[in-house]
């Protein structure tokens, strides 16, 4: 969960249940870690017979905690909760007659008899199939989540998340909406490729490209401004300072950007 500048001048009542929810657990770092290494400590103790019970209950309770908050909040990743949620009920039924054995009747466990025992092959190309399907199913979930999974690498490191200033500029042609470009307020830069530029007292959307191996640095698809479209190099004076030399079109131009260091709070 990714904090977005977007947000930073609408009131709470305005946002979205999706804004408000992935605002929130942005700024709360423990609670991720918290559910992270609970999800893979839940799926160890799934991995090893003796143990399944437990990893079962413990994974129906996180599954049943990230279906309710990602429904309630209308996240993104709702159909990604109930397969969870699937796959902990389907454990739980596979080993019902495990715990009406303990919890219930307190009768004991009889042994599994399977349907085939003497083809012991079936079996095992089941279990080959299981994981084949397992492994396929993680790595589509993996590669559909990340789809800009370059952008969001160069994102990792990215210099220039954050809040910067126009400290000067430079231009071959003042063109109308050029000029308005320069005189923005302020541009906040997401990680990954959004960024949002502050114009005449209202925040507007737009996109970025960096490349830290090549210096190449774009700005484009700007929602109020659809001539302003750049393309050039950055150098980074220092964690403050920037400077952009690049196009807009035909036209050279030149910025040198200083950040905002009172929006770093808001950056985990």
């Amino acid at each position: 969960y990714t904090f977005s500048f977007g947000v930073l001048n609408q009131n709470v009542g305005d946002l979205s249940n999706y804004e408000l929810f992935s605002t929130a657990l942005s700024q709360n770092p423990m609670y991720q870690h918290f559910l992270a290494w609970s999800m893979l400590a839940t799926a160890f103790l799934i991995c090893f017979r003796r143990s399944r019970p437990m990893g079962t209950i413990l994974a129906l309770a996180i599954s049943l905690n990230i279906f309710f908050l990602s429904t309630g909040f209308n996240h993104k990743t709702n159909p990604r909760a109930v397969l969870l949620l699937s796959m902990s009920c389907y454990l739980l039924v596979v080993q019902w007659p495990f715990y009406s054995s303990i919890f219930l009747f307190n009768q004991k466990i009889k042994k599994r008899k399977y349907p085939f025992p003497t083809n012991i092959k079936l079996y095992e190309s089941i279990s080959i199939f299981k994981g084949i399907f397992l492994a396929g199913l993680l790595v589509f979930l993996h590669f559909k989540k990340e789809s800009r999974w370059l952008t969001r690498y160069y994102a990792e490191d990215n210099p220039i998340v954050g809040a910067w200033k126009i400290d000067h500029s430079e231009t071959s042609l003042d063109r109308n909406q050029t000029k308005e470009f320069l005189q923005a307020e302020i541009f906040f830069f997401d990680k990954g490729s959004s960024a949002f530029i502050e114009l005449n007292d209202s925040v507007s959307r737009f996109k970025y490209l960096l490349d830290p191996d090549q210096d190449q640095f774009d700005m484009y698809d700007f929602h109020q401004l659809r001539e302003v479209d750049l393309k050039g190099k950055y150098e980074l004076i220092d964690p403050d300072t920037l400077i952009f030399n690049g196009k807009n079109h035909r036209d050279s131009i030149m910025v040198k950007l200083i950040r905002e260091k009172e929006y770093d709070r808001y950056i985990k």
